[in-house]
């Protein structure tokens, strides 16, 4: 049972580090694309309490 939750830690830790570091690459390239990216993630925002993501059409 530790090694599993271990390994579930270990997971949650990759894939945030990944995805953290993919959008510091992906600002450095574009600030667009990035916040696109990070406003498409919305149950993260839903806990820092923002308003819901609009819709692609609404936004072009």
């Amino acid at each position: 049972m530790p090694v599993l939750v271990f390994f579930l830690f270990f997971l949650f830790f990759f894939l945030f580090f990944f995805l953290f570091s993919s959008c510091i690459l992906l600002f450095s390239y574009s600030p667009v694309l990035v916040f696109c990216s990070l406003y498409s993630v919305s149950p993260f925002f839903a806990l820092l309490k923002f308003p819901p993501p609009q819709p692609l059409s609404d936004v072009l």
